[in-house]
């Protein structure tokens, strides 16, 4: 619930995308909650007709988060590589601002999985899988949960700061509960342990978490508890059907998607002087084919707060990030904001700003008002 409080708090000025120019095919049905085997989550689809078949988008990165299904690096924003279990394809991606959506139609038929629509809702039924085994053992070098399944499943993964928690769509028996000895696995072979900020230069004792399970309906959880610096992998492997489970410090997978003319999604890893590494996730931007400016929670006032998502929803934004702090008390933006040649708030502290015209020429550097 903290984690939740705190990205509610909203940051006053915001840094938009907007695309200048896009193409979508026209929709007879769209919606923002996908529910996979009775479970809602908060994600937008839309369906369209398209030389009489119909198409069915998942807005990207909501396919990840509802399927378990990878997005890969690609070479062009116009298709999609993607991964579950041994499959890939490549799906077209078509753009109705906001949202970016994946052609999943054929993608969806492979994986086995029904669809009907109500309402605001697209409702999936997927194959539910039997776990005919679990047990711990050492996957790729790593020390990991395995799930031995009957056959490929969805999965989802929910993680905080310390717990992570699986999803998928499969029943573990009492028996194969009971016979599983869950009690601690050591993550912690290859790396040495690294705090929220990638900071720790000594070898630390050796890593363990623990981690639980739960059966509920023909759904099984497991729950991992997450030593510092850590997040879990997930990864569905083929011949045979299992499901791997990681917990390691470098859990993100490297990856750069052409998100969108202009737009370039990057997931990498910097390295440390301390010789540690730190996860970054950033956007690449080109200011000749985007628009780019501040942007508040309120359109009328400096005053007021917002989630950053539904300001960038609210502005129709590609793209979006938190771009100064704000006073809590009046609700006021804190720190260099100016648009449109127009001060609406003044710099403080020193602190960095950065600047740019509508030739896409941009300044970084210190900033501070001299009366």
């Amino acid at each position: 619930m903290q984690r939740l409080a705190f990205h509610s708090l909203i940051i006053c000025g915001l840094i938009s995308l907007r695309v200048l120019a896009t193409q979508a095919q026209p929709f007879f049905e769209q919606g923002s909650t996908i529910v996979v085997n009775g479970k809602p989550f908060k994600v937008a689809w839309r369906q369209w007709q398209q030389e009489n078949t119909t198409h069915l988008g998942i807005s990207d990165p909501g396919l990840q988060q509802v399927l378990g299904v990878e997005s890969l690096s690609n070479s062009s924003y116009a298709l999609q590589p993607v991964q579950w279990f041994s499959l890939k394809k490549e799906l077209k991606v078509s753009f109705n601002n906001p949202y970016r959506y994946l052609d999943v139609t054929n993608l969806i038929q492979d994986i086995g999985i029904q669809t009907k629509t109500s309402g605001d809702s697209l409702i999936l039924d997927a194959p539910v899988v039997k776990i005919n085994q679990i047990k711990q053992e050492s996957y790729l070098k790593r020390e990991s949960i395995v799930l031995e399944l009957d056959g490929a499943t969805v999965w989802q993964v929910n993680q905080t700061l310390e717990q992570a928690t699986i999803t998928l769509a499969g029943i573990a028996t009492a028996e194969v509960i009971k016979s599983y000895s869950a009690t601690t696995i050591n993550p912690e072979k290859d790396y040495p342990l690294r705090d929220d900020l990638g900071v720790d230069g000594k070898k630390p004792n050796p890593v363990k978490t623990s981690f639980s399970l739960e059966r509920t309906g023909n759904n099984t959880q497991i729950k991992v508890n997450l030593p510092p610096g850590h997040r879990v992998r997930v990864t569905g492997v083929s011949q045979p059907n299992r499901l791997v489970i990681e917990v390691r410090p470098d859990a993100m997978i490297t990856k750069t998607i052409q998100w969108l003319p202009g737009v370039t999604l990057h997931q990498d890893y910097l390295n440390l002087s301390s010789g540690n590494i730190f996860p970054v996730t950033y956007l690449e931007i080109d200011p000749k084919t985007l628009l780019l400016k501040p942007v508040l929670s309120n359109s009328e006032s400096l005053t007021g707060l917002a989630t950053i998502s539904k300001i960038a929803q609210s502005k129709q934004a590609v793209a979006a990030i938190n771009g100064g702090f704000f006073n809590r008390n009046t609700q006021q933006p804190l720190g260099a904001i100016k648009r449109d040649n127009i001060w609406l708030s003044s710099p403080i502290l020193n602190r960095g700003a950065i600047g740019w015209d509508s030739q896409g020429n941009f300044k970084v550097g210190r900033l501070s008002l001299k009366e």
